[in-house]
């Protein structure tokens, strides 16, 4: 064989074939103008959906069911009708009327009930003498006249207790003065020591309290009877003019008739005591 045939034949031998067609096959198969960081924002899209997707699922309330309908008129025609079952429990209507009302009875009664023991006052009685007066309308004349015969008997008993206190003043003067005059006199004259003029003390003044308070005390007494009393007379005389006023028969005045003869045999003593306490009604 000749030497450059050898040559060639291992030339041709070991020279690399390439076969484009595998590249090219690459090249088909890969996607359209992928590029390295495509991977990356796809992949974060996804996150960003599937974030979404949750945050939605979290944020959406469970379906529920609309709540029964109320029935309106029910409720409050049972409101309305225990208000009113309330308020007639509770309140009284002040219906008008033509006797009087309540307020001003109440007020007559509360005179007539007590005597000097009332927390009606003086000015209590002249400045509510419209309102006793309307109070004693509702009266029947059978009421008026026991009325009038109390509260005359309440003015006899403050009468009575005037003249007690009156007396009692007295007797404290005439025990006073004859302190002053057993001190005044010369204890070696009486022969009698301190002990002894206590114990004679004792026996004279059958009181506690010292003579110029006991004194006060009682003028404080006499000074509240002559108030009552004069709260007595002005309701007598209220309810006397009531009386005439309403009468249309002779029952009620032939009572009163029957009153004036019990009042006459106290007029003395009235007198005596309430002569600048005459209450006159214009």
């Amino acid at each position: 064989m000749h030497p450059q045939a050898s040559s060639v034949n291992s030339s041709v031998q070991y020279t690399p074939k390439i076969n484009p067609s595998p590249v090219i096959i690459d090249i088909l198969q890969s996607p359209c103008c992928q590029r390295p960081y495509d991977n990356k924002s796809s992949s974060s899209d996804t996150e960003s959906e599937s974030s979404t997707s949750q945050k939605h699922i979290f944020r959406s309330s469970p379906p529920t069911s609309p709540p029964p309908p109320i029935n309106n008129s029910d409720t409050i025609r049972k409101h309305t009708s225990d208000a009113r079952a309330l308020m007639h429990s509770k309140f009284h209507p002040y219906t008008c009327q033509m006797a009087p009302p309540p307020l001003e009875l109440r007020f007559a009664m509360k005179c007539l009930g007590r005597s000097s023991s009332t927390d009606v006052g003086f000015e209590d009685v002249v400045k509510g003498k419209q309102k006793f007066k309307r109070g004693l309308l509702s009266l029947s004349d059978t009421v008026l006249h026991k009325a009038y015969v109390a509260k005359l008997a309440s003015k006899n008993s403050i009468l009575t207790r005037l003249s007690l206190t009156e007396t009692e003043v007295d007797a404290l003067e005439k025990q006073a003065d004859l302190l002053r005059t057993i001190q005044a006199e010369d204890k070696e004259e009486l022969s009698a020591s301190k002990q002894e003029l206590d114990s004679i003390k004792e026996v004279l003044i059958d009181h506690g309290l010292d003579p110029p308070e006991h004194v006060a005390y009682k003028h404080a007494v006499y000074a509240n009877d002559l108030i009552a009393l004069t709260i007595a007379d002005m309701q007598l005389h209220q309810i006397d003019i009531s009386t005439n006023s309403r009468a249309r028969s002779g029952n009620v005045f032939e009572q009163l008739s029957e009153i004036s003869e019990d009042e006459e045999s106290v007029s003395g003593s009235d007198k005596y005591f309430s002569d600048d306490l005459v209450y006159k009604d214009n």
